[in-house]
């Protein structure tokens, strides 16, 4: 009878002990899967900001580039006659408007006083002063174009909605304008959120695969622990069952 009452105190403690590290494992599933989609959505959210800085960088850049190829028309009118000068004006407008990158990308030139100097897109704008031209949302895009330009040198980014090329509806946009001085020129060129936003939700995911995979992969970790802990506990009972049955014919 004590042998009986000695294996059964034996078999609830390894029971309780099995339970422990159950309980364990759980919680170390549990917090894999928390912690590795905290990680995933601290990636995503750094992956968005570099994104766009990413995007302010190649904005600026690329019309630092026109900036160097006005510059160079520019160079070349500075000992001509002012019939001369203006044609290398218009050459200059003709050569920009061809400019693409990025697929879509396309770069427009607007003056001091708000008026549209070359559009490669929307060509009726051109010789159209756009002062007082707004936004669905009221916002006077081309008079903060000409007074972000005029106060910072260096340029800046201006976010306002724009349709997309062959497009009719407004998206939302943001573009870097910058000034060339000697002629109060203003070249600006932009990208569109959603373009970015796509980016980002590819990004999104991506992530939330290899989270899926991470989850089943730590769930059939933490079913084989469970089937070997079970078998274990199996084991242990029936040998401890089969020497507590032999005891009591001793």
């Amino acid at each position: 009878m004590t042998g009986i009452i000695s294996v059964s105190v034996k078999t609830k403690i390894l029971i309780i002990s099995i339970f422990i590290v159950f309980s364990l494992a759980v919680a170390s599933l549990l917090g894999t899967i928390l912690t590795v989609s905290s990680i995933n959505e601290s990636n995503i959210s750094e992956y968005k900001n570099d994104i766009y800085t990413k995007n302010e960088d190649e904005l600026k850049n690329n019309v630092q580039i026109v900036l160097e190829v006005i510059n160079s028309f520019y160079n070349r009118s500075l000992n001509v006659s002012l019939e001369e000068k203006e044609k290398l004006k218009k050459q200059a407008l003709a050569t920009i408007s061809q400019i693409r990158y990025s697929n879509s990308g396309y770069f427009w030139i607007n003056d001091i006083n708000h008026n549209m100097l070359m559009h490669p897109i929307l060509k009726h704008l051109d010789g159209k002063n756009l002062e007082f031209m707004k936004d669905k949302n009221g916002q006077f895009m081309f008079q903060e174009f000409v007074t972000l330009a005029n106060e910072n040198k260096e340029g800046g980014i201006v976010m306002y909605m724009w349709p997309k090329p062959n497009e009719k509806i407004a998206k939302a946009k943001f573009s870097f304008v910058k000034k060339f001085e000697p002629w109060g020129w203003i070249v600006g060129t932009g990208t569109y959120l959603d373009e970015v936003d796509a980016k980002v939700a590819k990004m999104k995911e991506k992530s939330e695969e290899s989270l899926e995979i991470i989850v089943i992969i730590s769930a059939v970790i933490f079913v084989i622990v469970l089937i070997l802990l079970s078998l274990i506990t199996l084991a242990l009972s029936t040998r401890r069952s089969k020497k507590s049955t032999k005891e009591d014919y001793e």
